[in-house]
Parts: C-alpha cells; structure tokens; sequence
C-alpha cells in the first residue's frame, strides 16, 4: 500500500507577526473561561492557500515541480493584519480570526495559481468541493476555536466578542510559499514544511526545505 502525506499548502507568518499575534491571545484568552476556546498555537499559524488533502507519497516530486512553476512568477507583496471576526455569526461563533487587507489582489492572483498548480494532486472529495465551488478562498488567519460541545461556550465567546477591538494593523511582508505536511495527534495537528519556494525566483528552480 503506497503511503500517503497529508498535505496542503500556505504562507508563513513572519517571527514578529508571530509574536503580536500571540500577545492578542493572550489579551483575548483572558476574557473568558481556559477551556471554552482551543487557541491557535502562534508558532503554527498560517495562511492556507490550497489544502490537498491525502497525497501518494510518489507523487510528491510531481507536486513540487508544479509549486515551483506557480511560486516563482509572482513578485513578492504586503499584507496587513487588522481585525477581528467570527465564523459563522457573532451570535453563535465556532471559529476566531484576524482579518486581512492590503495586498488582497496579488494574493488572490498568487492563491489561483497554487490553487491550479495543485488540482491533479487533489484528494477526490477535496476536488470535487473545489470544482463545485464549495472551496471559497477567505483569507484570514484562525486565532482559534470555540469548544461548541462544553456547555455554556458559544454564549461566552459571543459576549465577549461584543468587547473585544483590535485595530491595530500589523505589516506583513509575504515572499515564500511553503509545502507542508500535517500529522494528526491528540493534542492537535502538527505540522512540518516540506518544501519552501521563495516568490519571484528569477526562473531559478527552489523547493528546498
């Protein structure tokens, strides 16, 4: 049986970045009670481009030739980090973010190219969700999760979301792609890079980790 790697591909978030994003956590988890959100941990915070799913471990060469193609063309950009918001719905929030603006175009352009690179690799349920549209691209970064099944949670979070601001805005310089692998483990996925591609390349070939 071949093995397989689960896969998908993202931005890194810069050390600083790290670090900022870490404070306003702790800021946040403050608000309400330890158990009612599973944070993020700052360390493995990232911005998804395209999640795989599933891949044969033989075809990792295949898929990093084509990550290198899609990665090297694009110019490096700007992000900013501002805002704070919920999925779904304030009133009953599962999920914690950061918004993001500024260079919006060029990530799309550069998330369309990945995305296109990626799509022969795809896990089949992945593709299907991504040639249906069911896969929408929403930049964010995930600051963490609502516990839903510990009682009383999704009403905290919602009222303390009512309180919370973060205004400022946070630079953040993108000018790599990273491959990355996530292994599933009781205390939450851990993930290793695989394989970095430094944006703009000058034709030169990358994917090293």
């Amino acid at each position: 049986m071949n093995e397989t790697m689960r896969l998908f591909v993202a931005l890194p978030l810069a050390d600083e970045l790290v670090q900022r994003l870490g404070r306003l956590q702790s800021r946040l988890r403050a608000d309400v009670p330890e158990r009612a959100v599973v944070w993020t941990r700052p360390e493995q915070m990232h911005l998804t481009l395209v999640f795989l799913g599933e891949v044969a471990a033989s075809r990792t060469p295949a898929l990093r030739q084509a990550l290198d193609r899609a990665s090297r063309v694009w110019e490096p950009f700007e992000l900013e980090v501002t805002g704070l918001g919920v999925f779904p719905q304030p009133r009953a929030p599962r999920v914690l973010w950061v918004g993001l603006q500024g260079g919006l175009e060029p990530l799309r352009r550069l998330q369309e190219s990945v995305a296109a690179a990626c799509m022969a690799f795809l896990e089949p349920a992945v593709a299907k969700r991504v040639l249906g549209g069911g896969q929408e691209f929403n930049p964010h970064l995930t600051l963490g999760r609502v516990r839903e099944r510990l009682p009383g949670s999704t009403e905290l979070v919602a009222r303390a979301f009512k309180r919370w601001r973060f205004d400022e805005v946070l630079n953040w310089p993108v000018a790599e792609v990273h491959l990355l692998r996530s292994y599933l483990r009781p205390g939450g996925a851990v993930y290793e890079s695989l394989a970095t591609w430094p944006l703009n390349a000058g034709g030169k070939a990358g994917g090293e980790a």
